[in-house]
C-alpha cells in the first residue's frame, strides 16, 4: 500500500517484486535526470535566444501574447 502524507491509504495494484524494486528503481532515476537536463536545456536556449540573439523568441512565447513576431516568414 501506498500512503499519501499519512492521511489516507491506496492499495497496492501489482504484487510486490523483490526483483524489479533495483530496475525500476535506476529507470525513475535515469528518467528523472533527463526529464531536468532537458527542461534546463530549453531554459537556456530560450535565454539565449532573448540574450544573445534578441530575436524577441521569449516575448513571443511569454503568456498573452496576442500578436506574431515582426519579420517571420511564416505569417
Amino acid at each position: 500500500p501506498t500512503k499519501f502524507w499519512g492521511l489516507f491509504e491506496v492499495p497496492a495494484i501489482v504484487p510486490k517484486w523483490k526483483g524489479g524494486v533495483a530496475s525500476f528503481y535506476w529507470v525513475h532515476f535515469v528518467l528523472v535526470w533527463t526529464l531536468l537536463a532537458l527542461v534546463a536545456v530549453h531554459a537556456a536556449a530560450a535565454f539565449y535566444h532573448h540574450f544573445s540573439r534578441r530575436d524577441g523568441v521569449l516575448r513571443a512565447m511569454w503568456i498573452g501574447r496576442s500578436q506574431p513576431l515582426a519579420g517571420r516568414r511564416d505569417q
